[in-house]
Order: C-alpha cells, then structure tokens, then sequence
C-alpha cells in the first residue's frame, strides 16, 4: 500500500474532545516550575517566589494561564494560583475567559461545586465574558452527580452569555437529569432551545422520547420523531425501543407487538432489549403461546438470551400460578447455556412464599446454594414472612439466623417482617426480644416498626406496656407519627377505656401532631362504639372546621351507630350530609344505611338504597345482602329474601355462613306463610328455589333441612360448589345442619356441576347405615322434583353404598321422618 493512499487514511476524531496545542520547550518550562512553586513546602512565601519566577520570564502570564489550569490535577494547587492572581493589578490579571474556562473544568473534574459556584460569583462582578467550554462541562458534571437544580441554574442563567450557547452534551446531561426526575416540562423547553439553534443530535431526540414515553404521551412521542426525520421514518432502534417500552408501561401490548413487527419491516434488528421489552407485555398479558414464538425467533438469529429475559418468563409463570411451567423454563434456561442467577431464585422463592409453599422455596434455596449463589436480603425476607405466616416462628427465626451467618446483614425490612408474623401469630412478647436484639445491633426500630409493636401490645390488653413502648420511641428520637397515636387511640377504645382514649387524642393534638384523617376516625370509631352520638357529632363539626375532609369511613361509622341505636331518620340525614359535601359513599356506608333501615323494619327502604348503590356503580358485597336477607326474613317477607338471595348468586357473589343461618332461619320459621302461597306459579317457575322448597317441605320433610338442601343446590346450579362444601362443614362441626340431608344435597350438586368423578375426593365423609337408608329415600325425593321422577347418578351412587350393607333398604312408608 503506497504511502500517498495511507496519508488517506485518518483516525476518526472526539468532537467533544479539545484539541491539543503544542507548547514551545520554554512555555512547557515555565509552566512546569511555576506548579513546581505552588506545590513547593516552606515558610518562605510562595507568592514572592511566584511572582519573581514571572518576572524573569519573557512568557506573558496572560497568554498561559489557562494552559496552567490545564496541567493542574490539584484542586489546592487551582484554587492557590488563582487568589494569587486575583490579587495583582488590573493590568498584570492574567484571568480571562480562557483561564476561567479552564479553571472550571478542573473544579468540574474535581467535583470542587462550593468552589466552582465561588468563581462563578466572581466571573459576573467582574463581567468576564464566560466560554462554552468550561460551563458546559461544570453543568454536565453537576447534572450527572444528581445536582438538577445546580445544573438547571447555571443553564438558566449563563445561557444568553455563552457564546455559541452550551455544547450538545452539556444540554443532554440536563434533559437526562430533568427526565429522569419526572421534570418532562422543564426537558421540553431545553429541547425546543437546542431545536431552535439546529444542535439536535439522536441523543437528544432519544432523551425527549424517552421523556414523553414516562408520561404516557407516546403518540406526541411519535409525532415529535416524525416532525424531525420525516413521516414514517425513524432511524435509530432506540428510539424504537424506547417506545416498545413506553406501549408496554402502557398496557397496551398489541401496539408494542406492532411497532416491532414495523421495525423488522425498515431493516433494523431488534435488540435483545427489543425482545425482552415485547415478552414482558406478552408475559402481563398472559400470551406465553407468542412469549415461546419469540424465544425461538431469539435462538434463530443467534441473540444470547442473558437471565433478564429468562427471569421475566419465570415471574410470569409464577405469578399466573403456573408453577410447572416456571419449572421447566428454567430446566430450558441451563440448557441453553444460561445459568439461573440469584434473581431467578429469587423470583422463584417469592412466588411461592406468596401462595403458601414455603417448603418447596426453601429447596429452591438450597439449589442457589449449590451452585454458589448469594442468597441476600431479598432471598431470606419472604421465607421469614412464609413462616411466620404458618406460624412456624421457630423456622422463621433460625432462617434469620441462617442469613446473618451468610453474611448478609439483616435490615429493617428483614427484622420488621419476623417482629410482624410474631405479632401476627400472638408472640408480643418474643416480638419485643427480637426489637431489643435489633437495638442491641445499632439498628434503631423506626416508626412501623413500633406501631407493629404498640398494636399487639393493645390487643394483648397491655396499655402500660405500650406507654412505655412509646416513651422509649421518644427517647431514640424516632418521631411518633398520627398513626402511633392512632394505634395507641384505638387500644384504649378496645380496651373500654374511651375517656383514656380521648386524653391520649387530646394529647397528640397539643404536641401539634398531624393525626390526619385516619386519626380522626379511630376516635370517631370510640364515640361511635360507646354511643357517645354528641361526642362523634362534635368531632365530625371539629374535622370540618380544621379543613380536614372526612372521608367514607367516617360517614360510614356514625351512619352505622345511628342504626345501632334504632336511629335511621338521623343515619339517612349523615348520609345525605356526606352526598352534600361531595363524599362518594363505598360499599360500607350502603351497607351501614340498609342495616339501619333493616333494623327499624324498613326494609322496603332499604331495597330503594341497594337499587341506588347498584345505580351509581357500586355492587352489594356479601355483607349487604345477608343484611337485607336478614331484615326481610325478620319481617316475614321470605319469597323476597330468597329471590334476594338468587339475585345475588346470579350477580356472582359468594354467601357465606351468616347468610347461610339467615336463610335458614327464615325458611324455617315462616313455612306457614310459604306454603300458602304456593299457589304463585309465576314466581315459582322464576324460582327454582322456591319451587323446590314448598315441593319438598309439603312432603312432610323438615322445612331446616329443605331449606338447607335448597341453598346447596342454588349454590351448585351457580358454580359455586366450594363454597357449598366449606360452609356446609362448618355448620355441620357446629351442630347447625344434619349429616345425612347435607351429603345428599352435596352429592345431587356435585353431579349437576359436572363433577361426578370427584365426588369421593370432595365428599371426604362417610354415611354410616341408618344414614344411608334416610338418604337413599331423600335422594328419590329429590329426583322427583329435580329429574321428573328418573333416577339420577346422585341416587344410583348411595343405592350402591346402600347395597354393600347387608339390611335391604325400607320402603317409603317404614321411614319415621
């Protein structure tokens, strides 16, 4: 190769770099013996030997100063030469803009920011005309070490003095470090600055997407990349992936997926953030079909799928219960050449921490330990609160043991978790040696940490205890927030002692602390209790008056201590008061309002309030039904308790044991007033229920147990047979419902869900033989008015549990019901 053709061939060049300037041998001298004289140690005067060094020289200070600056590393040495200089006449200073250029770039370089913000003083009393090179450098520095309000200053203020403005790096840093604070305006104006002066680069314009994507304005993202490069063009793949991840933040997945596909279609390949970025959307999204066609289209094109991409998957399994699958991604992981890290343990742990299955976290732990991973605080944390959540609190213990001798040291989170599952399981006292032991340590508990504590110590009746706990809070200076005070408020009313409950709120009020609303309340909820209505009225008046809005929950607790008092008139008027005062009622102030009016035998009101509720977007609860079920059985109207109760099986909600004896109760003490109006065949075809109670009970049948099977069958005709069997145990471990109707109400449902193979699975109790003849003869009943008369697989199961005894079933009129 000729050198003519290598001459052609140059270096790229750092246009952010600063060329260098050859000195002469004589300038490199003088500068090297004037640091020489800074740095040199004695009592003589530096000064002296400085200024006698340039006297002998024929180098005007002037021209070199900022060459000195330049070869300065010591911000001492900077600062030293530069009062020197300060103090010689006006027409010996060498400082200019040049110098002072360069001095800022040593303080900038330093970290120096007092200093630098003292020349910067200096530079405006004495009107030196700035230069961009040494600003741009200090603001860049200044945004980069977090200092935005620093960086956003100087910007501001030196930006009409700058010659040129400030270079395109130093303006990036500051759009970085606003963007990344949430400040998106303020990045903005820089941006149509820097757009305005043509010194846009695709930094920049990625700096600004990936501001707007924050914010949720992807389109106005997409519009901005338009307006600079042309319709439908975007050449850069960050930008692309700054707005897949932006579609994704967003929930919205299928635009993501269509951005990448359009990205593929302009020529750019995607990245592997590319990838990870669309299998996280698919992963929320629960799409793992397209998560594996991804995988695989990764594999093709030779990308290395690194741990992040693999966690992603597996958290997503885990969280979607998909444990088997989390499983063998993994398994796939290794195999692929990708060893787990800790945060696949971690993920792993955490999952299944969370569903009950601490045993299996704690081999995927030991499988980390195989391989040599760290364990940290994130591994350990969730097996300590997994059991404490069994109750396991020797386990929990010895696991924090465990991560001290790992070396990782607990924190306040760690040691907060094991004194909450102690507290939790009822331990206060081993609670409070673990708090002693964390204080032991060095490690002050903070304020969660000993409400955690003052709250167990109230439900243990210990309020002396809890004082103390609360003095020695005060004596390590950790500040007692409302809620200490609401905890220690809310012990005292549990206790019955609401007029210590009142000092102690009083009290907190006095030392000026914020108890907020949640405060509020917590005495409210004392007045309300005790029925202390003048007092509650007073405090709501109070709460107006200081501008503190009372929320749902305080309405909610005086509406419902007026129904507790037989007061409706006065619970209507607090509920009216709260809609006047823009205070949208949630699902216990209607329910608080229909058991008021229930109680006072209104329940026909009481219906107008749910159709309210329903009317403004709020659905009955199980707690508002069973109230309603309840005050229209007290009042006799059963037909509408049980179309009430179907009502709200359609709706989906699941009753529980209460609306279970409402029910029950109800049935079973008006079948006179049922029976009678057997006759409305209309209501009957609308209620299957209905029909099949006034059915069955006129077959002499106890109306307890027809009712009892007429509310297992609803259940199971609503897909609802859990919650059939559940509460048909526990009320039949209470003595509340019979043995053998229950099986065989259990069993004819069990078969009209469709899950016949499971019976025996389900149904873990066995009938012993005077059981199975009553029920063989209550399931042909059944059959009757079920199957119109046929022998359904219900029946056919107990007939072949009945064969294998040896006494032949009676007839019909042998059996005593």
């Amino acid at each position: 190769m000729s050198k003519s053709l290598l001459s052609l061939i140059k270096p790229r060049q750092n246009p952010y770099r600063r060329p260098a300037s050859p000195l002469r041998p004589h300038v490199t001298r003088f500068l090297d013996e004037a640091i020489a004289i800074l740095k040199r140690p004695g009592d003589r005067p530096f000064e002296e030997s400085l200024s006698a060094h340039v006297r002998a020289s024929e180098v005007a200070l002037s021209d070199v100063t900022h060459h000195l600056f330049d070869r300065i590393r010591d911000v001492d040495l900077g600062i030293k030469f530069f009062s020197w200089a300060s103090k010689l006449p006006p027409d010996e200073n060498p400082l200019n803009g040049q110098a002072y250029s360069s001095l800022l770039r040593l303080l900038a370089r330093k970290k120096a920011f007092p200093e630098a913000d003292y020349v910067l003083d200096v530079m405006k009393g004495e009107g030196v005309e700035p230069r961009r090179e040494g600003l741009s450098v200090l603001v860049g520095v200044y945004a980069d070490c977090g200092l935005v309000d620093k960086a956003l200053e100087v910007y501001e203020g030196w930006k009409g003095s700058v010659v040129g403005g400030f270079d395109v790096v130093a303006c990036n840093s500051v759009m970085n470090a606003l963007v990344e604070c949430g400040r998106v305006d303020d990045a903005s104006r820089i941006y149509g600055e820097m757009l305005a002066a043509g010194s846009l680069d695709n930094h920049s314009v990625g700096i600004m997407l990936k501001g707007l994507c924050k914010r949720g304005e992807l389109e106005g993202g997409m519009k901005m990349i338009e307006e600079r490069w042309g319709e439908g063009c975007v050449p850069n793949v960050v930008f692309f992936n700054t707005l897949i991840d932006g579609y994704v933040l967003a929930d919205n997945v299928d635009k993501a997926y269509s951005l990448f596909k359009e990205m593929k279609l302009k020529g750019f390949l995607p990245t592997v953030r590319t990838y990870s970025s669309v299998i996280r959307g698919f992963c929320k999204k629960r799409r793992f079909d397209e998560v594996d066609k991804l995988i695989v289209e990764m594999e093709a094109m030779g990308l290395a799928i690194n741990a992040h991409v693999y966690n992603i998957v597996i958290d997503a399994y885990y969280k979607h219960g998909l444990e088997t699958k989390a499983a063998e991604t993994m398994k796939r992981m290794v195999e692929n050449g990708c060893m787990p890290d800790i945060v696949t343990y971690n993920t792993g742990i955490a999952a299944l921490c969370k569903n009950g299955k601490v045993q299996e976290a704690e081999r995927l732990l030991g499988q980390a330990h195989e391989k040599r991973l760290v364990p940290n605080k994130l591994t350990y944390s969730p097996l300590i609160q997994g059991y404490c959540a069994e109750g396991n609190l020797e386990r929990a213990s010895k696991m924090l043991v465990e991560m001290v001798e790992s070396g990782e040291p607990p924190d306040l989170v760690t040691y907060g978790t094991l004194i909450n599952g102690l507290v939790g399981a009822g331990e206060i006292d081993a609670a409070l040696e673990v708090k002693d032991k964390l204080i032991d340590r060095g490690i002050v508990p903070d304020s969660c940490i000993y409400n955690v504590l003052l709250n167990g110590l109230c439900k243990k009746k210990r309020l002396a205890a809890g004082k103390e706990l609360l003095a020695e809070m005060l004596d390590h200076d950790v500040d007692p927030e409302g809620f200490i005070y609401a905890t220690l408020v809310n012990g005292h009313v549990l206790n019955g002692k609401v007029q210590q409950a009142r000092d102690l709120f009083e009290l907190a009020i006095r030392e000026g602390v914020d108890l907020g609303v949640v405060g509020y309340n917590t005495m409210m909820k004392g007045f309300c209790r005790f029925g202390m209505m003048r007092d509650a009225m007073s405090l709501l008046s109070r709460m107006i008056k200081i501008r503190l809005a009372p929320d749902a929950f305080t309405y909610s607790t005086i509406i419902d201590a007026y129904g507790k008092q037989q007061s409706p008139q006065k619970a209507i008027a607090m509920f009216r008061l709260m809609m006047k005062q823009k205070c949208k009622p949630n699902v216990v102030t209607y329910t608080s309002l229909v058991d008021a009016l229930c109680r006072s035998g209104d329940s026909s009101k009481a219906e107008e309030i749910i159709s309210h509720m329903i009317a403004s977007g709020i659905e009955p609860n199980v707690v508002t039904y069973s109230t309603l079920i309840h005050g229209l059985c007290k009042e006799g109207k059963v037909v509408k308790a049980v179309l009430t109760f179907e009502r709200m099986l359609r709706k989906g909600c699941r009753p529980n044991v209460v609306t279970f004896h409402h029910l029950i109760n109800g049935l079973s003490s008006n079948v006179s007033s049922l029976i009678g109006q057997a006759g409305n065949e209309q209501e009957d075809q609308e209620s299957m229920f209905l029909k099949l109670f006034r059915d069955v009970v006129s077959e002499n049948w106890l109306p307890r147990d027809v009712a009892q099977t007429a509310i297992i069958i609803s259940l199971c005709r609503h897909k609802m047979l859990n919650s059939a069997v559940l509460m048909t145990d526990d009320m039949i471990k209470k003595g509340s419902l019979a043995r053998t109707i229950s099986f065989v109400s259990l069993l004819h449902g069990i078969f009209l869900t469709g899950e016949s193979k499971e019976w025996e699975k389900i149904l873990n109790w066995t009938l012993a033989n005077a059981e199975l003849e009553t029920g063989c003869i209550f399931s042909t009943l059944l059959d009757k008015y079920l199957h119109h008369g046929k022998t359904s697989e219900a029946s056919s199961v107990l007939l072949g549990l009945r064969m294998k005894c040896s006494t032949p079933v009676p007839k019909v009129e042998e059996v005593v019901v």
